[in-house]
């Protein structure tokens, strides 16, 4: 059905096993514009391919990901080895059973990690069910994830470039940054919680 859908779309599509797509299309892949990769199903199996042959190959920013979950697996469990970047989309679908305001709908989750090692962040993406069609987000990838949860950023500066203005103390060292790319460090801390 998906693959009907999307060759209605004019969408192309191919369907292969994981270690198909290792061996041929992955050195490839980035020919691709920002290529669909869907797992249909969230077995074991493919938890152990897509976390130990795929993730480590891919750059996981690139493609667009789609699996579909059975109602039992929990998100957490499933990625609990695996590292979902920040700029990834990653889509976990699942039946809703649970809300009578979606039951019998299906929740399209996405799932990043601030950074390697952070703990996974899930929300929902979309939902979908066959009398209504699909409720797309209303905002961008980065104003969904607009919260960095006090994370960290390190950034260096060169020399006091024109933009940036180092404020230093009596002693000669650099105690904060003004400027453009002052202000813009300003408003990171403030809009998305990090330092």
């Amino acid at each position: 059905m998906l693959q009907e859908y999307f060759s209605k779309k004019y969408i192309r599509t191919t369907i292969m096993e994981i270690s198909t797509f290792i061996a041929r299309v992955i050195v490839d892949y980035y020919h691709i514009k920002r290529p669909l990769l869907v797992f249909l199903d969230d077995s074991d199996d493919v938890k152990y391919q897509f976390g130990n042959l795929v993730a480590p190959l891919v750059d996981l920013a690139y493609p667009n990901w789609l699996i579909f979950f059975r109602e039992e697996t929990e998100i957490e469990n499933f990625f609990n080895d695996i590292y979902i970047p920040f700029d990834c989309t990653f889509m976990i679908s699942k039946v809703n059973n649970q809300d009578n305001e979606t039951i019998n709908a299906e929740i399209i989750w996405e799932a990043y990690q601030i950074d390697r090692g952070k703990e996974l962040r899930s929300g929902i993406f979309a939902k979908w069910n066959s009398e209504t069609g699909i409720q797309l987000p209303k905002y961008s990838l980065y104003q969904r994830r607009n919260n960095l949860y006090g994370h960290q950023l390190r950034v260096t500066s060169i020399e006091d470039p024109p933009s940036s203005i180092l404020v230093r103390n009596e002693v000669n060292e650099i105690i904060g940054l003004k400027g453009f790319f002052g202000g813009v460090i300003d408003l990171l801390k403030e809009g998305m919680n990090c330092t």
